[in-house]
């Protein structure tokens, strides 16, 4: 392999005779002058020089090189010249010399550029694509230690390259990871193997799951059980509105204005006013509502409540009175409040809320199990549907971060109490644009601000945000900023691959590959790392719940409806078409369960196709008739 044609102090081509290029791939050019310039391969052809119609189509071979090759000794008679266009991996104050011999590496000459933190402080997220020739002088602790899915075949395969880390440790200056991908990409299967590291490092985090496939109870086919195994007793699963949520009696007045701001748009200073207003520390659900309710009543008959007010003052209210004890109520409420300037609707409004989100189970537990499972290092998973997830995040996240936050700045100031360690935690968000959208997107997103402290300050307290989005576009562009790696799977929008061409330092040659990625192939542009890193994802240790196909579920279904029904078949030497309705009373008494004629009558044709009973009609009955064999 030589260089050729026309170079510069960042890029050159390189010829080879034997085998095409793979991109990506890492070389070493033995420059005369400069000694071992590393590069990699990022545009790659195979063309035979011959062909008028290929002469300048791909844009490596010019006159330049056509002449370099003649002068080099190249026999342009061959049918084929393999060409790759290669980019300096560190700045060089000479262009490459052409002529120059190329080479392949060893792993330890360029160890520094595809592994610069210790392995065992760092995520093994998977294999490093473009490195297989480097797996002959991999050390022996680095080998098979990140076997890959072939989602072809359903199998997993041997490792076939320079496993990829990313140093967890150096987050602390380059926080925040970013996990983008559309429909199909991996994008899921990456934020599980994310999750996996956390888990196997014993690194906090609280992750919001909408899709309910964040358990990692089950091994996925293939890969090593132990590895599952290990993972159990690392992450707890908490549903919201059962397991967690959010103790109204705990909530501060600016915490509510919160969350009542995320249950619905259409968010006013005077809903601000009144909440600030009304809420009174301590407040249960049912006494803010019903001061809500009484003041709101006492706004929409003010006239009545004046005049109550004049009677009570002159001692002629009875609370013996019919409904007197309501009245007198509402009159407390309406004396304390009533001047403050707010509105019927203003407060009926508030109520729509209030009950939106008692509705939804936010209230109905606490923090305090999630609040137990971080300070255990445990990877503590929160499920819901999207939109109450949506407030309980915005809370919980806030909450957490202010005990983080306050130990942090205690401990700055040497006032810090050993009770009140809390420890640095990871974030995890899936469909993270729904939370935190551009403004120009959407002027209705609470958390927007929140998570804007966290992006930004998050830094100084080791709070690390992990955002997983298909829409990266339609991320706030402040936070998307702050996000130091960014993995970035298969995308098509060109809205997305905009966004991202101008926020990482992906190349636009990367990013026209972008679309045609394989599911689980990535770039890994990284401030860690200093360049972009393409990466196969590894296999996950684990599988969703939801990973069976649906197809061979209703399959599988099909295959054993009634199955526990059997035992007491075969009980029975003959059936008629009579004994049917009393057989389905019988099953469903021993089995405990509604049993329907028409799944008896299925389950009773399948075990004949089996061979388990004969069956013969009976016209005169209009049935069938089984027997056992």
């Amino acid at each position: 392999m030589r260089v050729v044609g026309t170079s510069t102090h960042h890029e050159a081509k390189v010829v080879a005779e034997d085998a095409p290029f793979k991109i990506n791939e890492l070389l070493i050019i033995d420059d005369p002058i400069q000694g071992a310039v590393r590069v990699e391969v990022v545009e790659t052809a195979s063309i035979n020089p011959h062909l008028a119609e290929t002469e300048r189509g791909f844009g490596l071979l010019d006159d330049t090189t056509l002449g370099t090759l003649k002068a080099l000794g190249y026999d342009l008679q061959r049918e084929t010249y393999h060409l790759a266009r290669v980019r300096a991996l560190s700045e060089l104050a000479l262009p490459v010399a052409v002529g120059a011999a190329v080479r392949r590496p060893s792993f330890g000459e360029v160890q520094d550029l595809i592994m610069p933190g210790d392995p065992a402080s760092s995520l093994l997220l998977g294999v490093i694509r473009g490195t297989e020739h480097l797996v002959a002088t991999l050390p022996e602790d680095l080998r098979n230690v990140a076997p890959l899915f072939d989602s072809q075949e359903g199998a997993v395969r041997p490792q076939s390259g320079v496993p990829f880390y990313l140093p967890f440790e150096r987050m602390v200056d380059y926080p925040h990871i970013g996990i983008f991908g559309g429909s199909g990409s991996g994008k899921s299967f990456a934020l599980r193997v994310l999750l996996e590291e956390l888990m196997a490092h014993k690194l906090p985090a609280l992750v919001f799951d909408p899709h309910y496939e964040l358990d990692f109870a089950q091994p996925l086919p293939g890969a090593d059980p132990a590895r599952c195994a290990a993972l159990q007793g690392h992450f707890r699963i908490f549903q919201l509105g059962r397991d967690t949520g959010i103790r109204f009696e705990n909530l501060s007045t600016g915490e509510l204005v919160l969350l009542l701001q995320a249950a619905m748009r259409e968010w006013s200073d005077n809903m601000r006013h009144a909440v600030e207003t009304l809420h009174i520390p301590g407040d249960s659900v049912i006494s803010f509502r019903e001061r809500l309710n009484d003041l709101a009543a006492a706004l929409v008959n003010e006239r009545e409540f004046k005049e109550l007010a004049s009677r009570e003052q002159q001692g002629e209210l009875s609370a013996s009175e019919p409904g007197a004890r309501l009245k007198l109520r509402q009159l407390a409420v309406y004396k304390r409040y009533g001047g403050a300037g707010l509105l019927p609707t203003t407060l009926a409004a508030l109520v729509r809320r209030l009950d939106m989100l008692d509705r939804m189970g936010v209230f109905a537990s606490d923090l305090s199990r999630v609040e137990r499972s971080l300070v255990a290092g445990q990877t503590a998973v929160v499920r819901g549907p999207v939109r109450p997830l949506n407030v309980f995040a915005t809370y919980a996240v806030r909450y957490f971060y202010r005990f983080r936050r306050a130990y942090c700045e205690a401990k700055a100031e040497g006032s810090a109490r050993p009770d009140a360690y809390f420890p640095p935690f990871f974030v995890v968000i899936d469909e993270a644009h729904n939370l935190m959208p551009r403004a120009v997107e959407s002027e209705h997103a609470p958390a927007r601000g929140l998570f804007r402290e966290v992006a930004t300050e998050g830094r100084k307290f080791c709070v690390q945000l992990v955002l997983a989005s298909q829409r990266v576009a339609l991320l706030d562009e402040t936070i998307t900023a702050q996000l130091n790696t960014k993995i970035i799977l298969r995308t098509i929008r060109a809205q997305d691959l905009d966004t991202i061409e101008r926020e990482t330092d992906i190349t636009r040659a990367e990013v026209n590959r972008l679309p045609y990625l394989a599911s689980g192939n990535a770039f890994v542009s990284s401030a860690i790392i200093g360049r972009t890193v393409p990466v196969r994802i590894r296999a996950s240790w684990t599988r969703s719940p939801l990973a069976e196909s649906p197809f061979e579920e209703w399959r599988r279904v099909q295959a054993t409806e009634g199955e526990d029904l059997w035992e007491i078949i075969k009980e029975k030497e003959a059936i008629r078409p009579g004994d049917l309705l009393i057989l389905v009373n019988e099953c469903q008494a021993r089995r405990g369960r509604p049993v329907s004629r028409e799944e008896l009558e299925r389950a009773l044709e399948r075990w004949v196709r089996e061979g388990r009973l004969a069956a013969r009609p009976v016209r005169s009955l209009g049935g069938t008739f089984y027997t056992r064999i």
